[in-house]
């Protein structure tokens, strides 16, 4: 489906070219719209560029892909004028000439539109999202000074997220540790810290539950066998007597018959 979308929009392109050159040529008669470059795709900064953003970006810094549209951009001016629809489900990709560089949405980056444009002899530029509309010309878009190139706002976003990722995964966090795990400052690394606790945590778990079992076995024992003396003095010792014959296990394992009941007490009041 992709290599299909790519045939179709080159296509289209080769048939925009006497249109291409007829539109150059009235915009520039009339000093309108001039489309000098227009990039559509991912436009993030490659990692080897870094934070060094200063000056003109070049395609060359562009992590990619993306798809020169300066041809389709500028067959789509109208009277010195270019509108883009924009809205959730209508995406750059489904211009005429267009299609989805990226169609697999590897990138951390969504596609973008880049537009440098000349109006009025003065060089403008301006970067929309995928679902953005654009309005060109507008004044917000000229350039006082050098051209910044084709360059999305949120690589800033994503490059601060890169550098801090790595540093946190590098640097021992000692202000988080201190204060969410109650650590103090310069106790060691912070994955043996974490390690050592947790595995205090879990024997003393272990613990805690082996000193309730036998807590429960006695309570047991000792809730049986005050029942049984309770009903000696009250009803009769005889009875008694035959009961603990018949059923002599009681005489070794006297709690059973309330370990349960003891059990849920401990365990859930």
């Amino acid at each position: 489906h992709h290599s299909v979308s790519c045939a179709e929009a080159e296509r289209d392109v080769q048939n925009m070219r006497n249109h291409y050159e007829h539109s150059v040529a009235a915009e520039r008669k009339k000093k309108g719209v001039v489309i000098k470059q227009a990039l559509y795709g991912n436009l993030k900064l490659k990692s080897d560029v870094g934070g060094d953003i200063s000056g003109t970006v070049t395609v060359d810094q562009l992590e990619g892909p993306y798809l020169d549209v300066t041809v389709q951009l500028q067959c789509a001016v109208q009277a010195h004028k270019l509108v883009l629809p924009g809205a959730v489900r209508i995406k750059k990709a489904d211009l005429s000439g267009f299609y989805d560089p990226n169609p697999l949405g590897s990138s951390k980056i969504p596609n973008c539109l880049y537009v440098c444009y000349e109006f009025r002899d003065s060089l403008h530029e301006v970067v929309v999202s995928d679902t953005e509309p654009l309005y060109v010309p507008m004044k917000a878009h000229q350039c006082t000074g050098d051209v910044r190139g084709p360059w999305a706002p949120t690589n800033v976003c994503v490059q601060d997220d890169e550098r801090e990722e790595t540093a946190a995964a590098a640097a021992d966090n000692e202000q988080y540790l201190a204060r969410t795990l109650g650590f103090a400052k310069g106790e060691g690394n912070a994955y043996e810290r974490v390690t050592k606790r947790n595995r205090a945590r879990r024997e003393d778990a272990a613990s805690i539950a082996f000193y309730r079992t036998i807590a429960a076995c006695v309570f047991g024992g000792a809730t049986f066998w005050l029942g049984l003396y309770a009903y000696i003095q009250l009803y009769s010792k005889q009875k008694s007597l035959e009961f603990l014959h018949k059923y002599k296990f009681l005489s070794v394992f006297p709690f059973i018959s309330s370990t349960f009941l003891n059990f849920l007490l401990f365990f859930f009041f």
